[in-house]
């Protein structure tokens, strides 16, 4: 499909989709990196003796990034897609 001024419209807008979608994987995970992050900052200070806990804490939250990474920038791949205006995308 070719618009108005010649540019095939469908790569664009695909490079427009994983472009999002590969922003949304990196606000999810690095959400959840700075939720276990302060709160381990929240158990270092609070006593010295909680940093055994607050590096267990850290790594076992990053599983969930991961997670979290994938089911966001899929959200918010498929919004683009099929109803961009939702996320305050103009078509």
């Amino acid at each position: 499909m070719v618009n108005n001024r010649g540019i095939k419209s469908g790569i664009l807008s695909s490079r427009k989709v994983v472009a999002e979608g590969i922003f949304g994987a990196v606000a999810g995970g690095v959400a959840v990196l700075l939720v276990a992050v302060f709160t381990a900052v929240a158990l270092i200070v609070s006593d010295e003796q909680f940093f055994g806990v607050a590096v267990a804490l850290v790594v076992a939250h990053i599983p969930v990034m991961i997670i979290e990474a994938v089911v966001t920038g899929s959200v918010v791949a498929f919004l683009v897609k099929v109803k961009p205006e939702l996320i305050g995308i103009r078509r």
